[in-house]
């Protein structure tokens, strides 16, 4: 997330003024100063924000096989007719359903 990472520079970059405004006015050095610690802390943990964000982006995409998320509009419209398509995926019938029930139900038991 490119707002996030600009957010954490915005951060420090005012927690580096309020360094120097701290420095340079000793009448409100402990305002600045506590200004600029807490511009720094949120400054890292918007950063880390966005890493965990791109970190779940990549976990997302790598399950998905897919750089960017698909529109269920995309996947049920055919692009030449107003026909619905059906998914590609294979089903399965009752009987094949009941038998790996079965099936597992047993290397439980066991």
């Amino acid at each position: 997330m490119k707002i996030l990472n600009f957010i954490a520079y915005v951060c420090w970059g005012l927690a580096g003024i309020f360094i120097i405004i701290a420095i340079a006015e000793p009448t409100s050095f402990m305002l600045a100063l506590g200004l600029s610690v807490s511009l720094a802390i949120s400054g890292v943990l918007f950063f880390s924000f966005s890493k965990v964000i791109f970190l779940l982006e990549e976990i997302r995409d790598s399950i998905t096989g897919s750089s960017a998320p698909s529109t269920s509009i995309e996947q049920s419209h055919s692009s030449n007719s107003n026909t619905v398509v059906a998914d590609k995926s294979p089903t399965r019938t009752i009987e094949e359903i009941s038998k790996d029930l079965e099936e597992m139900k047993k290397r439980v038991a066991q």
